[in-house]
């Protein structure tokens, strides 16, 4: 799997990560500027959160695994600072739990306890206010919603028979 960019007003497409057979870039998330790109990297036998421009230069492993924890799907905050991340143990099965880490890696990540057995798929409301997550156990998946520390947590879905997941945010309509 590789990284694309498509310029609609040019329609030219441009490679960003160049990875050899196995080795997989995926889940892209555009800073909130537009200028870099945050994205999970196998590189050797675990994804890693990667940055880089938006033209695909100056790459930067943001955390280190040593091959011990899958760090994915990323998400930016949206002041920028932020890069919200899953991980999860890849020797053994574990739920996946949410970390947070400064945008230049400088900083160790740290944990964001949310107080659900699992989260994956972080997305921002707009205005930042709220994120939507899901969370699973033994009865399946639900999305959630909570400020992003986690307070007011609530479950959105209901459903027992069936898994919920990939939460989205509408738009907020632009006022005239």
């Amino acid at each position: 799997m590789q990284l694309y960019s498509y310029n609609v007003e040019n329609e030219k497409i441009a490679r960003l990560v160049d990875t050899v057979n196995g080795k997989h870039a995926r889940q892209a998330s555009w800073s909130p500027d537009g200028k870099k790109i945050v994205y999970a990297y196998k590189r050797i036998d675990t994804y890693e959160i990667w940055t880089m421009t938006s033209q695909g230069a100056d790459e930067l492993q943001l955390i280190p695994s040593g091959n011990q924890v899958l760090n994915y799907q990323p998400v930016w905050s949206p002041d920028g600072k932020l890069i919200l991340f899953s991980q999860q143990s890849a020797k053994e099965f574990t739920f996946p739990n949410l970390f947070s880490v400064d945008v230049d890696g400088q900083n160790d990540p740290l944990q964001v306890f949310l107080g659900v057995l699992s989260i994956e798929d972080v997305k921002y409301s707009p205005g930042a206010i709220w994120i939507a997550y899901e969370s699973g156990g033994e009865r399946g998946y639900h999305v959630y919603y909570s400020t992003p520390s986690g307070a007011n947590l609530a479950r959105i879905t209901e459903d027992v028979t069936f898994d919920d997941f990939d939460p989205a945010w509408r738009p907020v309509p632009k006022t005239p």
